[in-house]
């Protein structure tokens, strides 16, 4: 009994050890778990998300991702779109000394104009804008009329050119593990820590995570029970898990396309049956041949004579 304590602290201290590996402390079991399903069983959700360029693109972590990525790949002047609107994102956060320096970087890859009549010039998409106020004033709100225009460009046809595309099919497959109920198999035990009322308290990890972990109660749940709260186990909380796969760098192990960006088996949508085996022969294997109705006809001279007297 000694023995299998000091087994269990030591793989329970070793597990907990943080480290720059990604991998380090992470379960085995993860890609297994986090195992893309084929796009045929995922078309369905949208039918159960909003699928709005406000929700995808602005809200979810991994769909702005994505519709980044797909920028990037098909279309330059997207993509241009998209890097201004970092930009300014970086500036509406940064301190009253930086945005100064970044205000003048915006200015020098997305401005036209003399100073202080400086206009956001994208004219591959349309767009000349007049900046409101002198970029030497600094106010967080000073590029707020120029991402409100870019965002109802990128929101028109190009979002929708990309719900068609295979980085949103990829989005819908995020959107399918993510929804997935959370069972005792997405936890690792390591050891019991101890028993008490209501039940035994117990060391675990999730399978996904490094260096978190949480005590939890062994209590035992009726019928009832289980049917009350399976209503709310509905999936994982959406932000923190896309979060999580960005920082844990599952994101980018699993987000993985085809040569040239193409489709990969998983989100090809009319797949071809995979034709019949036949065996580990090159050739056709012959039909069964029902059993012969007349007889066999053979040379006389092949037949036994018989014996003259």
């Amino acid at each position: 009994m000694e023995l299998e304590n000091i087994v269990a602290n030591t793989v329970y201290l070793k597990a907990r050890e943080g480290g720059s590996d990604s991998n380090k402390g992470k379960s085995k079991k993860w890609r297994k778990i986090l195992q893309f399903p084929h796009i045929s069983q995922c078309i369905e959700i949208i039918n159960r998300i909003d699928v709005r360029y406000e929700y995808i693109i602005d809200k979810q972590p991994i769909g702005k991702i994505l519709f980044r990525q797909w920028c990037e790949a098909k279309q330059s002047h997207y993509h241009r779109c998209i890097k201004f609107l970092e930009l300014t994102e970086r500036y509406e956060v940064e301190t009253d000394e930086q945005r100064m320096e970044l205000a003048a970087s915006i200015k020098k890859d997305f401005m036209a104009g003399h100073e202080g009549e400086e206009t956001l010039s994208l004219p591959e998409v349309g767009i000349e804008l007049t900046v409101g106020d002198k970029l030497t004033n600094g106010h967080k709100e000073l590029f707020v009329p120029c991402i409100q225009a870019v965002k109802a460009f990128l929101a028109g046809e190009p979002f929708k050119d990309f719900t068609n595309s295979l980085y949103f099919h990829r989005y819908l497959q995020w959107k399918w593990l993510e929804s997935q109920p959370i069972t005792y198999k997405t936890f690792r035990m390591y050891r019991v820590l101890g028993k008490g009322g209501f039940g035994e308290v117990c060391a675990c990890q999730d399978v996904l995570d490094i260096e978190q972990f949480s005590t939890v109660k062994g209590v035992n749940i009726d019928a009832t029970d289980s049917t009350f709260y399976s209503k709310f186990n509905t999936g994982c909380v959406s932000i923190p898990w896309q979060n999580e796969m960005l920082e844990t760098d599952c994101f980018r192990q699993l987000n993985v396309f085809g040569p040239g960006g193409s489709r990969t088996p998983d989100l090809i949508l009319n797949v071809v049956s995979a034709p019949e085996n036949n065996g580990c022969f090159p050739f056709r294997r012959k039909k069964k041949q029902p059993a012969r109705l007349r007889p066999i006809p053979i040379n006389p001279m092949f037949l036994p004579q018989g014996t003259e007297s």
